[in-house]
């Protein structure tokens, strides 16, 4: 069963910090896998990491948004869910004291919806927009602060990430995630020899070995924003087509328009028709996230 650690990583590396290399090596276990879920926020991290995290044994897991550069100085295999962790991916070699084998599973979505997805925690915001997203403040200040990369930042940031020579890069599409999990599990298995327990598609019924939870100050203000722990579905797929979104999505793509072809490179359009479409108010044509 995985195991799932809650308590502060720093303190845990300060232990092996005082060891030399190859103590370090010699420490630790052979064939370490450091295992790293980010890319898009809103784009279901938080959802595969749940299914990793009840499904394969002989891993620790961070328990919140640790970043991987922590965990990536300690020894045995570890995983870790921080969206952001996408711009970190370049440095992760620097870091990697054990040698370790990254695995760098990097969440795509319908920036269309991505765009429209509201904030677990800020009442009536959106997440994330073109230019930056949400980030929280001072430790307990409680304060936001719309300063955090945004869609363009991280869309960059994912094409630098899988020409990385010193990591293993997987795209995982949030849309074939949620419509068969366990194909996106067995593709994963097979490009990274990682050997799973039990079907992604049950993550739900062992929600004692999630690592991920919103619970406490985490709970959303909406419980229908966290879906961590409840059965996948397609539910969420294509919400940028209802009209309550017009506005949010022709604001972003008029200033932005940079947008366009970050949807078009994804392959969740074929050309920006769908785009005047929604300007001039008439339905949406080739809105459908590609399978």
């Amino acid at each position: 069963m995985p195991e799932v650690v809650k308590a502060p990583l720093r303190a845990v590396y300060h232990v092996w910090a005082r060891s030399s290399r190859p103590a370090r090596r010699l420490l630790a276990r052979p064939d370490p896998v450091q295992l790293v879920v980010c890319g898009y926020p809103r784009s279901g991290t938080s959802l595969l990491y749940n299914m990793l995290s009840s499904s394969l044994a002989g891993m620790h897991f961070t328990e919140f948004e640790e970043p991987a550069r922590n965990s990536l100085q300690l020894a045995g295999s570890w995983a870790s869910k921080f969206p952001l962790d996408i711009l970190d991916v370049s440095r992760f070699h620097g870091r990697n004291i054990f040698g370790k084998r990254i695995i760098v599973l990097i969440l795509i979505r319908d920036p269309r919806d991505i765009l429209v997805s509201r904030h677990p925690l800020l009442p009536g915001e959106y997440f994330i927009g073109y230019d930056h997203s949400w980030w929280p403040g001072r430790i307990g200040s409680g304060s936001w602060a719309y300063s955090a990369p945004g869609i363009g930042a991280i869309h960059t940031a994912i094409g630098r990430a899988e020409e990385c020579g010193s990591v293993q890069s997987i795209r995982v599409r949030y849309e074939a995630l949620t419509a068969d999990p366990d194909q996106t599990q067995g593709e994963i298995a097979a490009r990274t020899g990682l050997a799973f327990s039990d079907a992604f598609s049950r993550f739900h019924d062992h929600q004692e070995r999630h690592a991920y939870r919103y619970e406490g100050r985490r709970a959303p203000e909406d419980p229908a924003l966290a879906l961590e722990n409840r059965a996948v579905d397609m539910s969420r797929a294509g919400r940028w087509t209802r009209p309550e979104h017009r506005d949010r999505l022709v604001d972003q793509f008029t200033r932005f328009p940079e947008l366009l072809q970050i949807v078009r490179s994804y392959g969740y359009a074929t050309d920006d028709a769908w785009f005047s479409d929604l300007r001039s108010g008439e339905p949406v044509v080739d809105g459908c996230p590609p399978a």
